[in-house]
């Protein structure tokens, strides 16, 4: 069985964000700890010598296209969550939103494009931040959350 269009739109954005190097010419090193759905990075052992990223899915949106309602839009939202070293300054913060913007942008595109296949008809930038711990504010993390829109066949989420 094929992977779905949701699985292959995350697959793409945890290849992507892979790429987040130095070297590459991003601000982090990030790129060595990108996962899917990973709720915890432990701060001794895997964010000691820097961050990582976790792509989370939300609950996808449904809206019938066509009189006949055999084609859906859906709307799949996408929360990529940078965890940080505890402590971490707001600057380096800013600039691990900016690396998962830039991939988004010019890596991914509006389209997300697999082996020339379009998935997506639009992506929508939806909000990002700072995660801070309670009471102390120090930082921990970042948000970067957008909205991806693709079209399918009804109760057909593989095309």
């Amino acid at each position: 069985m094929a992977d779905s269009i949701e699985q292959k739109i995350i697959s793409r954005a945890v290849a992507a964000m892979q790429t987040i190097r130095i070297s590459n010419g991003y601000h982090s090193e990030v790129g060595g700890r990108v996962e899917d759905s990973r709720p915890n990075w432990d701060q001794e052992d895997d964010l000691a010598d820097g961050a990582a990223i976790s792509i989370f899915q939300g609950s996808t949106e449904t809206v019938d296209l066509d009189d006949e309602a055999q084609m859906v839009l859906r709307k799949l939202p996408l929360m990529f969550k940078g965890f940080l070293v505890r402590g971490t300054d707001a600057a380096s913060a800013r600039k691990l939103i900016s690396d998962i913007h830039t991939i988004l942008r010019s890596v991914i595109g509006d389209k997300w494009i697999v082996s020339s296949v379009p998935l997506a008809v639009q992506t929508d930038e939806s909000s990002h931040g700072i995660d801070y711990a309670p009471d102390t504010y120090e930082v921990t993390g970042i948000e970067v959350a957008i909205e991806v829109f693709y079209r399918a066949s009804k109760f057909n989420t593989e095309s």
